[in-house]
């Protein structure tokens, strides 16, 4: 990807104009060079967690109003939107860890009182 900056700094004569064309730049350059699925070694320690239906879901629809809040940044119901998900998301997450943390606790005190 090859840009005249020089031709783009003479087209463009206010600040909004010129950070409109570099925005736009680098989300083509994003689009095109950061890959969109991530390759994990399937041995690895550190893989992201599998949450249930209901979480995902909700993930999609925060990285859909995330996309749509970006090409439409002036947009203050798009906006509202996005962080109202956004709570929403970590609302379901923040509840899903709890009670899985509880499950494992209630198992390991389980496990202590048939080895003592």
């Amino acid at each position: 990807m090859n840009y005249d900056w020089n031709g783009m700094m003479m087209v463009n004569f206010t600040a909004d104009s010129l950070w409109a064309d570099v925005s736009q730049i680098l989300q083509c350059a994003l689009k095109e060079f950061v890959p969109i699925t991530v390759c994990r070694n399937s041995t690895s320690k550190c893989a992201l967690a599998k949450y249930p239906a209901q979480i995902r879901a909700a993930v999609k629809r925060k990285q859909y109003l995330w996309k749509l809040h970006k090409s439409h940044p002036c947009d203050v119901t798009i906006s509202n939107s996005y962080r109202r998900l956004q709570a929403e998301c970590q609302k379901l997450i923040r509840d899903y860890e709890i009670k899985r943390e509880e499950r494992n606790q209630s198992q390991q005190h389980w496990q202590i009182l048939f080895i003592c």
